[in-house]
């Protein structure tokens, strides 16, 4: 029994295999295959410190499995063989038994740990920084992605929860900002200004910022954009 400080207590054993095999020894095999229980020795924990002395309450004269109820029976087991074994070695002085019991959580059982925290790797962080793209590179008129020839995109990946994406033009001016802050690492640029205005066809500058790892990277994005062709005039 597992306590603070260990203790040693009283055990004792009861054969009922009803046969001649009853040969006072916790063995837990049965002499007939057929059976299929075992030895049906049952193992009996008392609540009393182990002692050297015999105790009268465990002696000649008193039956445990008609007056369980008179002994002080912490716990009871009957141990068997897996179907099939008959036979098994003698336990040794020295030998440990252990029980673990199957212990069933209800609704009052709490459980708590603690995790170390992630910590940030500077190989690792400068490989997933490189893997940061945008696409498709160049767009020439149209992503196999868009489902209107009125919505046109290009998708940047590999993004962390939080970045700052400016874009700036060939000659230096600031055409759009996005601001990503969601789990995904995907976000789109809908090739428009900050007008909501489509940007011309040339080379941009892709300057991302990622604040919670005081990193950025800068792509270069070619748009082609497709000829416009007037529905009403």
């Amino acid at each position: 029994v597992d306590s603070d400080p260990p203790r040693q207590v009283n055990i004792g054993f009861v054969e009922n295999v009803g046969s001649t095999s009853e040969n006072g020894t916790w063995d837990l095999a049965s002499e007939d295959p057929d059976r299929g229980l075992g030895g049906r020795e049952y193992l009996f924990i008392f609540d009393s410190d182990y002692s050297d002395t015999p105790l009268a309450q465990y002696g000649e004269g008193t039956s445990i499995l008609a007056d369980a109820v008179t002994f002080d029976i912490h716990a009871a087991l009957w141990v068997t063989l897996r179907s099939g074994d008959h036979e098994m070695d003698m336990l040794e002085d020295g030998q440990i038994l252990r029980l673990i019991p199957y212990r069933v959580n209800g609704p009052d059982d709490v459980f708590s740990f603690v995790v170390p925290g992630q910590e940030e790797n500077a190989e690792l962080l400068k490989e997933a920084i490189e893997k940061i793209n945008v696409f498709p590179n160049p767009y020439l008129g149209v992503n196999a992605a868009e489902t209107s020839r009125y919505s046109h995109f290009v998708t940047f990946s590999h993004l962390p929860s939080k970045a700052n994406i400016r874009i700036f033009d060939m000659s230096g001016t600031l055409v759009r900002t996005i601001e990503k802050d969601d789990p995904s690492q995907f976000t789109r640029w809908d090739l428009q200004n900050h007008n909501a205005l489509p940007v011309a066809s040339g080379m941009y500058i892709a300057h991302i910022e990622l604040p919670d790892h005081g990193e950025s990277r800068v792509l270069k994005l070619a748009i082609i954009q497709e000829q416009q062709f007037l529905e009403n005039f």
